[in-house]
């Protein structure tokens, strides 16, 4: 059966898009073979039963058999590929029956798009720079575990001046603060943390990204910078990264590049990318997808800025800021 889907990535879906299956014939052999693979006779999935006086018209297709023929609409079993869409079901209800002979077919809209960055119960590592100004915007009703590779988690918001403890640091030397219940231990622990895949999101600045999700952010030839830390091991093991940096070097330069030039610290890495201009998400065949703009800035300033691909399509959203 060919199927009618037009596959999307998750940065291309829109609130409203819908995506149409082919049509499946729902058979009495179906229920049948369903009925014996799961065990499940119920009498209304019989085709020999008597439904004189039962609510039921005939035989009725199992609803958890309908929803694995439903599965078996969008999803190409033979073929590798990158399908998203069923992440799970939730208040899944039976409310009409099928019945054999129906024809069955999926309609799916897109209705929200649930942001992937800081959620309740994350444990969060924070570069150096402008990153560790996130632990001073974290949304309220949710509880995030700030993580350090020196030895640190349940780091709190970035100090005021005065309030600085010369003693609590975090990687980069800054100063930090500490909340409740925070617990401090050796780099080795802390790197058996990130080399687990323990940490759910890692923001890192960086000197460039490539189109293609490159980083680098640890060396320039010939000048003196904080060297690379934990970085490498955390844009290997970190499940989501995220670069919070300026959009073009004190030069000018874009800093959002075809291919960087700068020695690497991760390849095909980086999720996404926010500086003073932009939100951007980084496409899985490569480019910069302009997702949002900052208040009062044009695309065209933003197209200006980066020398990489720049993907834009239809009007573009500032950000919003509660």
């Amino acid at each position: 059966m060919k199927k009618t889907i037009t596959q999307k990535y998750f940065e291309e879906l829109t609130i409203g898009d819908q995506i149409i299956t082919a049509k499946r014939l729902i058979t009495s052999d179906d229920i049948d073979s369903f009925a014996d693979l799961s065990g499940d006779h119920f009498y209304a999935h019989m085709i020999k039963t008597d439904f004189n006086g039962t609510m039921f018209e005939e035989q009725v297709a199992h609803g958890y058999f309908i929803m694995s023929a439903a599965a078996g609409l969008f999803i190409d079993s033979y073929e590798k590929n990158p399908v998203l869409l069923n992440y799970g079901i939730d208040e899944l209800r039976f409310t009409k029956p099928m019945y054999a002979g129906s024809q069955l077919y999926i309609r799916f809209t897109c209705k929200e798009k649930i942001a992937q960055e800081l959620k309740d119960g994350f444990y969060v590592n924070l570069g150096i720079g402008i990153p560790t100004l996130v632990a001073n915007y974290v949304p309220e009703g949710i509880q995030i575990e700030f993580q350090s590779e020196n030895g640190i988690l349940g780091m709190g918001p970035f100090p005021l001046d005065g309030d600085e403890d010369a003693d609590l640091i975090n990687a980069g030397k800054q100063t930090i603060t500490s909340l409740p219940g925070a617990s401090f231990f050796d780099s080795s622990m802390s790197f058996g943390m990130i080399r687990g895949k323990h940490v759910d999101l890692t923001i890192l600045g960086a000197m460039e990204v490539s189109e293609k999700g490159d980083i680098a952010n640890w060396k320039i030839p010939g000048k003196m910078v904080k060297g690379m830390g934990g970085a490498m091991d955390l844009v290997a093991s970190a499940k989501n990264i995220i670069v919070a940096m300026q959009h073009v070097n004190k030069a000018g330069e874009s800093k959002l590049l075809p291919a960087c030039t700068l020695p690497l610290t991760g390849i095909r890495c980086v999720k996404k990318i926010v500086t003073e201009l932009a939100v951007l998400s980084i496409l899985p065949d490569g480019g910069f997808k302009l997702l949002e703009r900052a208040p009062g800035v044009s695309v065209e300033t933003i197209k200006k800025a980066t020398l990489g691909k720049l993907i834009i399509e239809g009007e573009i959203p500032e950000m919003a800021f509660d």
